[in-house]
C-alpha cells in the first residue's frame, strides 16, 4: 500500500518493565510492532517499533529502576529519537505519549510522577496513563477505584486516565473469563486530540473504531474529488475518463487499507472485484448527466458555441464538477460497500454475482451520493470557479 501523504504518527510508551507496554501496543494496533519483552535495541534504554507500509512509529522507554529517572536520561531519549528521525526525515518527534502502570497497586510511586511530569515538560503532547493488566478493576464503579483517585490526587501533567486488559485471562477461583477492554476508549481520545492529518494515520490501525476510519475515508475521497475536478476540467473529453478511473482506483486502495487491515494483494483483488461491481450503477445512475456535459466539453473545445472562450470555460467548470461529483459518488459507495462487508449488511457472494436486488441498491446509493455531492460542492471553495480560475492562471 503506497502510504504517500499520510504522515508517520510516532507514539512514546513508557513504564516499568513487565507492565506490558509490547502487549498493549500490539494489541491496539493489530500489528506486531514489537516482541513481548524483547525488541531490537535502539540505545540503552529505548526501543523502536516499526514495520514496512504502516504509518505508526512506537517508542518504547524501557523499564528504568526507581530513583533514575533524572534529566539525563531524558536528554538521553529525546536525543536518540531525534537521531532516529533524522534517518528517515520525520519532522514530527512524538505526537502522544502513553505511560504504562501496572494496574493491583493503589498508587502511583514517586519516581514514576516525577518521569511523567518531565516527559510532558519535554515533548508537549498528549499524555495518557493507561492502567494495564487492570483485570480486578470495577468497571461498574470507576468513581470509587483508589489507584485513578490517587493518581489523579497528584495532578500530574496528564490528559486522561485509562484502564486496559489486552488478553483475556480465566480465574478458576471465580470460574470466569476477563475479556479485553478499555483499548476502544484509549483510541477513541487519541483521535480526539491528535491533529487531523495525524488522525488520518491513526485510522489505519485495525483497532480504531469503524466510525473514525468512516471519517477519514470520506476526506480521502474529497481530497481525490478536488484532484478530479482540475484533471476533469483541463483534460479533452474521451480522455479524460481514463484519468479519473485511475485516480478512483488509487482512492479505493487508499479506502480499502483504512478499512481492512490486510496484505497489498488482499487489497488489490478486493478493489478490482467492487469496482468492477460498482461500474455499471455508476454508469447507469449518472450515464445521462455524463453523456449531456461530455456532449458540452465536446461542444466547448470545438468551439461551436458563439462565444467560444467562454464556452470552453464554462464546459472546462462544467467538466471538473461532474469529475468530482463522480469520484465522491464512486468513493462513497465504496466506502458505503466495504462496511457493509465489515457489519455483515451486505453478501460478498450476492455482490460479486451481481445479484440484482444488491445491484440496485447499489445503484440507488450512487444517485443519493452524487447528489448530495453536488450540492455540498457548492460550499466547498475547493470546487469554486475562483479556485478553478487561481488553478489556471487565470487563463481559463
Amino acid at each position: 500500500m503506497d502510504l504517500k501523504g499520510i504522515p508517520m504518527l510516532n507514539i512514546l510508551v513508557a513504564g516499568k518493565s513487565g507492565v506490558g507496554k509490547t502487549t498493549l501496543v500490539n494489541y491496539i494496533f493489530s500489528k506486531k510492532l514489537g516482541k513481548v519483552s524483547v525488541g531490537a535495541p535502539v540505545t540503552k534504554g529505548i526501543q523502536k517499533h516499526s514495520i514496512s507500509n504502516f504509518p505508526i512509529t512506537v517508542y518504547d522507554v524501557q523499564g528504568f529502576e526507581i530513583g533514575t529517572a533524572t534529566d539525563d536520561i531524558m536528554k538521553k531519549i529525546t536525543s536518540k529519537i531525534r537521531e532516529e528521525q533524522m534517518k528517515v526525515k520525520e519532522d514530527s518527534l512524538i505526537d502522544a505519549v502513553l505511560y504504562c502502570i501496572a494496574y493491583g497497586g493503589n498508587r502511583v510511586e514517586n519516581p514514576e510522577a516525577e518521569f511523567i511530569r518531565k516527559l510532558a515538560a519535554e515533548f508537549h503532547v498528549p499524555l495518557f496513563v493507561v492502567f494495564t493488566q487492570a483485570y480486578s478493576y470495577d468497571r461498574e464503579n470507576p468513581e470509587k477505584d483508589e489507584l485513578t483517585i490517587y493518581a489523579k490526587a497528584l495532578k500530574l501533567p496528564v490528559y486522561d486516565y485509562f484502564h486496559v486488559v489486552c488478553e483475556k485471562k480465566y480465574f478458576p477461583a471465580f470460574k470466569t473469563n476477563i475479556e479485553p477492554y478499555g483499548a476502544d476508549e484509549l483510541m477513541n481520545k487519541l483521535f480526539e486530540v491528535l491533529p487531523a492529518e495525524k488522525a488520518k494515520a491513526l485510522a489505519f490501525a485495525a483497532k480504531a473504531k469503524i466510525k473514525y476510519k468512516h471519517k477519514v475515508a470520506v476526506e480521502w475521497i474529497w481530497g481525490y474529488a478536488a484532484i478530479n475536478f482540475l484533471l476533469g476540467a483541463v483534460i479533452p473529453p474521451g480522455v479524460d475518463i481514463a484519468y479519473l478511473m485511475g485516480i478512483e482506483s488509487v482512492m479505493a486502495l487508499h479506502i480499502t487499507a483504512i478499512l481492512y487491515d490486510g496484505t497489498d494483494r488482499d487489497m488489490k483483488d478486493l478493489v478490482s472485484e467492487v469496482v468492477a461491481v460498482c461500474a455499471g450503477p455508476l454508469l447507469a445512475s449518472v450515464g445521462g448527466t455524463i453523456a449531456f456535459n461530455e456532449a458540452i466539453k465536446v461542444l466547448g473545445y470545438a468551439g461551436f458555441i458563439f462565444t467560444a472562450g467562454a464556452s470552453e470555460a464554462a464546459a472546462a467548470l462544467t467538466g471538473g464538477l461532474i469529475a468530482a461529483g463522480l469520484t465522491i459518488a464512486m468513493g462513497r459507495v465504496y466506502l458505503w460497500i466495504l462496511e457493509g462487508l465489515l457489519n455483515g449488511k451486505l453478501s460478498k457472494d450476492k455482490l460479486l454475482s451481481k445479484d440484482p436486488e444488491t445491484m440496485k441498491m447499489i445503484t440507488n446509493q450512487m444517485k443519493t451520493f452524487y447528489k448530495e455531492s453536488r450540492e455540498q460542492m457548492k460550499s466547498d471553495e475547493r470546487f469554486s470557479k475562483e479556485k478553478f480560475h487561481s488553478q489556471k492562471g487565470g487563463n481559463v
